[in-house]
């Protein structure tokens, strides 16, 4: 089956998305194999071909994934344990992997037991000769005849014997599945001078940690050399002036975030005490009367303390600025 795609211009299908379309095909049509399903845009490339290629890549990185875990995990394994005989950071390990991904298959034929005959054959050939006759009434008309090789009567009788043997048989058929490891080479380098005893006991133990195979050809090597920990200590002196600097920035703002707040709360304290101010001195202010009024008119009571306050409010909230000049003039007094 073909699909001819019409792509935008400077478009391209990911492998994904072809391997998807190829699916699609094959799910529509019953018995249809991915490897009969050709799919190519309007330039007649062939993009099925990319899914190969991409196939063999996948392939190939997860074949090095695989190396390189197992690598990591042989070399953790190998740098705990001399932590714990050297000290941490005293030791460094590096392995490295050779994995067979091929496929192998083996099939051998073993005899056991003991032979058995299953058929025998004999064969007897038997060859003689006596004296030499005539035929009746003619003896006198034929010269006579001897056997050859000397006089009198000679024969030979030679025997074949044949016998066929047969043992019991078992076959046997193995399958090298892909991943098998083929060799292991590992090298340690430890901190400072050791002598050689220390540095095969040290070969001893990783060979016990890795699975040392010394039929599979694997190789350890173990070196003792004085580190070089200068860059190490200049990044652990800038790791720790950054963690003072830090330290320091965080108390500095620390500091401005309280003085912001005991500002903001001095400042809404010195409003209240005002405003209780201004409330009381309104409280306490006697009214003034311009005329006499009669007296047998009405007096209307003074304001409660409660409506002043609401009065001041609603003076404060449509007229802001005044309020805020009056408050002013009062802290110039003071």
């Amino acid at each position: 089956a073909s699909v001819a795609l019409k792509l935008k211009p400077l478009a391209r299908l990911k492998p994904e998305q072809v391997e998807g379309i190829v699916s699609l095909v094959c799910g529509a049509v019953e018995g249809l194999k991915p490897e009969d399903v050709h799919v190519i845009d309007m330039a007649g490339n062939v993009l099925t071909d990319d899914i190969a290629a991409g196939a063999e890549s996948r392939v190939l990185k997860n074949q090095q994934e695989l190396e390189r875990a197992y690598e990591r995990e042989l070399e953790r394994r190998i740098t705990t344990m001399l932590a714990k005989i050297l000290g941490p950071e005293k030791a460094v390990a590096m392995v490295n992997a050779d994995f067979d991904f091929g496929q192998r298959e083996t099939l051998t034929t073993i005899a056991y037991g003991d032979p058995a005959v299953v058929s025998e054959h004999t064969v007897t050939e038997q060859n003689g000769s006596g004296a030499a006759a005539g035929v009746p009434g003619t003896g006198s008309n034929l010269v006579p005849t001897y056997p050859s090789g000397g006089a009198g009567g000679q024969g030979y009788t030679k025997q074949e014997l044949t016998r066929n043997y047969q043992v019991g048989q078992r076959e046997e058929k193995v399958i090298e599945v892909p991943g098998r490891l083929r060799r292991l080479t590992t090298s340690v380098v430890v901190d400072g001078t050791l002598d050689e005893a220390a540095v095969q006991r040290i070969q001893n133990v990783v060979a016990s940690a890795i699975g040392y195979d010394p039929g599979r050809g694997d190789q350890i090597q173990v070196a003792s050399i004085a580190f070089d920990k200068s860059y190490q200590k200049q990044l652990e002196a800038e790791m720790a002036a950054a963690e003072a600097k830090a330290k320091k920035e965080a108390r500095q703002q620390q500091i401005i975030t309280l003085v912001k707040q005991g500002i903001i709360g001095l400042a809404i304290l010195v409003f209240v005490l005002l405003l209780l101010r201004w409330l009381r001195s309104l409280t306490l202010e006697a009214p003034r009367i311009e005329e006499v009024i009669p007296l047998q008119a009405a007096v209307s009571p003074p304001p409660k303390t409660d409506e002043r306050f609401v009065k001041v409010k609603e003076t404060a909230q449509k007229n802001p600025e005044e309020v805020a000049d009056v408050i002013r003039i009062w802290l110039s007094e003071e």
